[in-house]
């Protein structure tokens, strides 16, 4: 089941890029134990430090910055779920995602991206998305995302 998040909401104090967020007041998201890994995909630097800083409080994170090297390293690397931007250059997030499932049908793909309208419900099928969140996005909302896909 695809869920699209929508980013109506006005980005604020937890919005990503911004220095706090939601994750600081909650305990129970920044409880560690036995923590999934997350592959973080953007080809923007800033972006990628910021969602690699916020969902480091929360699970173990590995990041590339592009495309060809997120394939690489999820072909050697165990993760629970690939989270990725859609515009990339070289290798965008829909080739990403269709890589992904095919190395692994049953690890989850979480699709970030400013650019919802361009991916239709038959990319969303055809390249295995699990579910589209829209940027600007709050920190709770992807970390939510994340535990809804790996429970």
């Amino acid at each position: 089941m695809l869920v699209v998040e929508d980013a109506s909401s006005p980005a604020g104090s937890n919005a990503v890029g911004s220095p706090s967020n939601a994750l600081d007041d909650d305990p129970q998201l920044g409880a560690a134990g036995d923590r999934p890994t997350v592959l973080l995909i953007d080809d923007d630097p800033i972006l990628l430090a910021t969602f690699a800083d916020m969902l480091g409080r929360v699970y173990r994170v590995v990041t590339a910055s592009n495309g060809a090297d997120a394939v690489a390293i999820f072909q050697k690397t165990p993760v629970d779920v690939v989270v990725t931007d859609l515009a990339m250059p070289g290798m965008n997030g829909l080739q990403v995602a269709r890589r992904c499932k095919m190395l692994r049908p049953a690890v989850p793909v979480l699709m970030v991206t400013a650019w919802e309208a361009l991916v239709g419900p038959d990319d969303i099928a055809r390249y295995g998305i699990d579910r589209i969140l829209t940027k600007p996005l709050r920190a709770e909302t992807l970390v939510r995302a994340i535990q809804d896909l790996v429970p």
